[in-house]
């Protein structure tokens, strides 16, 4: 081996040595997910300006809408969710069910995938069993949600998210309460862009 060759491999094995990734400790960066007080989402979504009521199950939820609906004088024929038909069904408390909304109904019920505590917001994740229209588009909305998947605060959404093995679907909506703007001469006017009520039903059990 000449002395150039001899050279050459000597500064190849030292840039080799310097070009080995040293071993550095990494920072632990998951964060455990933190679960959310139903008492403080509650308060907080009624200091939102939306009503929130503990129920039994989904047949009491669904008996506790049919109430509300006559209670306000609302449309007797509210837009369900497909995800919720087969409760509905089973409770046998509607005989026309509704599944768009249109003129025929004015109140919308759906389901949310969890709760916020520190901000009272409802995240509902659009799917074809939770049409984003039901969210918008009803004067009065309704929504169910069981009362353990309230988590602490926003992060932990996409804590949860992740853990569960859920997607991002196409949207994703933070409802914290009813449609509200002061744009017109500074006063608040409810509806203006969505919903002019909404009602939460917490159930204490998933299944009736």
């Amino acid at each position: 081996m000449s002395n150039s060759d001899r050279a050459r491999s000597q500064i190849l094995n030292t840039l080799k040595r310097q070009a080995k990734p040293m071993a550095v400790d990494q920072p632990a960066l998951q964060v455990e997910l933190q679960w959310g007080q139903q008492e403080s989402f509650q308060n907080q979504l009624k200091s939102n300006g939306a009503d929130c009521e503990r129920v039994a199950d989904s047949v009491a939820a669904l008996a506790a809408v049919d109430a509300l609906i006559k209670r306000n004088g609302w449309h007797p024929l509210p837009v369900i969710a497909p995800g919720l038909l087969q409760k509905v069904q089973l409770a046998n408390r509607w005989d026309s069910i509704h599944t768009e909304v249109t003129e025929a109904g004015t109140v919308a019920v759906s389901e949310a995938y969890c709760g916020i505590a520190d901000t009272g917001s409802l995240v509902c994740l659009s799917s074809p069993d939770n049409p984003t229209s039901l969210n918008f588009l009803a004067e009065h909305h309704v929504v169910f949600l069981p009362g353990h998947r309230i988590v602490a605060g926003k992060r932990d959404v996409w804590k949860l998210m992740q853990a569960e093995g859920i997607h991002t679907p196409r949207a994703i909506n933070l409802i914290s309460g009813p449609s509200r703007t002061a744009d017109i001469e500074q006063t608040i006017q409810l509806g203006a862009h969505g919903p002019r009520s909404l009602t939460v039903f917490l159930l204490d059990q998933l299944n009736p």
